[in-house]
């Protein structure tokens, strides 16, 4: 698809057919209404957003700014001369995506690469504004990152797209479910980068709240959380450019998201930074301004937030690296950090010393990855599957003794930094009887009672039902399908076997 020629006079804008644009889009309250204003350096034009309740500016990310089908179509009838068209907003709650060819039609023939993805979406398509590019509306959702390169352009959230009601000839009046189809266009336009080393110790997002208001929450109350609340509320002083925020808040939001690329970057968009530049293409193979400060936040983040009573999954990196023989403490230099004893060694250390809290232990460290069955024993979860498990129980049981050594160590190291005697006696001997349990837990019967007593623990009881494959419900090396649906791995699935 080829560019437009320079042209310092703009041509005028299609105005919308309403009546034709589909049903499924006009019973949702998703609407604005937009003014076009011709950019000559750029040869195209911006297209605004309006309230059509109030007439203020609108947003693609502001709720309160939408209105109805027919008080944007109202608006846009009434008043001309104020505002070019409607559009609809795209949302994550919505089932639809959009896909824009831009410079796809010359006269009244369509490019033949624009044709062949019209083919093959087959979906509804109207022409644009400007009459020379398409638009198309399928079911379906898409990939996190990919969004616009060269002439086409893919979202499914965050963006406001123009509606004319022109659909193009021969194809369907109304939007269709095209999940497969469009993954594969997408992947076409975008194939799926080679996976990137994690850069460090990444947070479980079952362990995060859902919603992301309760996050902030959580955000905001932590001790640099006015300036998070700052930035989030769009306030950029202090920082040298827009830029410089954009990426100071995207690394705030890393450490709470967890390496979660799509849930950052959907905090950001809620957030007062939120631009068109975002969604601009500034990187060859079409990686945009918003995805690269994502990837960049994200790969300089080493720590990342875990909620009080999970154990935090940078000191589970700590406890790898913890003493490898019995009689030796772990090395100092493996706790990286100011040495303080986490929340999760104080809980850990609270166990009792026997071979009971051992198992107790063992469930609160591994809890989220092990279930046993009686008949079947051990089950382990792979991150696709559960996995018969007696060994990888065993040496999760080894492991709970390595971290008892850790913890240990981390508490002597703590020692430091307590001026109150009575307390720094207080933990010193803590860490002394730890160690010691520590020295009689590590043999091989005090391993073996671990995983045996942690069998009896209701929480992490399952059943041979549980296990039992469900025709509906099949599992694949990259996610599982679903009664028609194809989504990630869930542990709730007790799937234990997958389909090549």
């Amino acid at each position: 698809m080829s560019a437009l020629p320079s042209s310092t006079t703009p041509a005028p804008l299609l105005r919308p057919r309403f009546d034709t644009i589909p049903a499924a889009l006009r019973t949702l309250d998703q609407w604005v209404v937009w003014k076009g204003e011709w950019l000559p350096d750029k040869n195209k034009y911006s297209k605004v957003p309006f309230n059509a309740r109030t007439g203020g500016k609108g947003s693609s990310t502001d709720t309160s700014t939408w209105s109805s089908f027919e008080q944007a179509r109202r608006a846009c009838e009434e008043k001309p001369t104020c505002y070019d068209g409607v559009g609809f907003v795209l949302h994550p709650d919505d089932p639809f995506a959009g896909v824009d060819l831009d410079h796809a039609i010359t006269g009244k023939q369509i490019s033949s690469e624009a044709e062949r993805f019209v083919t093959l979406l087959n979906s509804y398509t109207e022409v644009s504004p400007s009459g020379t590019g398409l638009r198309i509306f399928v079911m379906g959702s898409l990939p996190p990152v990919g969004r616009k390169k060269g002439d086409i352009e893919m979202y499914a959230a965050g963006r406001f797209l123009t509606m004319t009601g022109r659909s193009w000839p021969g194809t369907p009046a109304t939007i269709e479910p095209r999940q497969d189809v469009i993954e594969a266009v997408h992947a076409e336009i975008w194939p799926p980068a080679p996976p990137r080393a994690p850069s460090g110790p990444r947070t479980n997002p079952a362990d995060l709240p859902a919603d992301d208001t309760d996050l902030l929450k959580i955000a905001y109350a932590a001790k640099n959380g006015a300036k998070i609340e700052a930035l989030y509320r769009g306030d950029t002083s202090g920082y040298p450019g827009a830029s410089e925020a954009d990426l100071a808040l995207s690394s705030l939001l890393a450490f709470y998201t967890g390496d979660d690329p799509v849930r950052l970057d959907r905090m950001f968009r809620g957030s007062g930074l939120m631009r068109d530049k975002w969604d601009e293409v500034h990187y060859s193979g079409g990686e945009t301004y918003g995805e690269h400060t994502v990837s960049k936040a994200i790969a300089a983040c080493s720590e990342f937030y875990s909620p009080p009573g999970v154990l935090s999954a940078n000191f589970a990196e700590k406890v790898k690296k913890a003493a490898k023989h019995s009689q030796v403490m772990p090395r100092t230099d493996s706790l990286e950090g100011d040495n303080s004893p986490s929340e999760a060694a104080r809980t850990l250390a609270d166990f009792e010393n026997t071979d009971g809290g051992n198992a107790d232990r063992f469930s609160f460290l591994f809890g989220g990855e092990v279930r046993y069955v009686p008949g079947l024993g051990w089950r382990c979860w792979t991150g696709a599957r559960w996995n018969g498990g007696q060994q990888s129980a065993q040496t999760r049981s080894r492991d709970t003794v390595r971290a008892l050594y850790a913890y240990a160590g981390e508490l002597t190291e703590s020692l430091r930094l307590i001026e109150d005697q009575d307390e720094r006696k207080m933990v010193a001997q803590r860490a002394e009887e730890l160690l010691k349990h520590s020295r009689k837990s590590d043999s091989a019967p005090r391993i073996a009672a671990i995983a045996t007593l942690a069998a009896a623990d209701p929480s992490l009881a399952a059943d041979t039902a549980d296990f039992e494959p469900k025709p509906w419900c099949v599992g694949f090396p990259n996610g599982t399908w679903d009664k028609g649906e194809f989504r990630d791995h869930r542990k709730t699935d007790y799937i234990e076997n997958l389909t090549a």
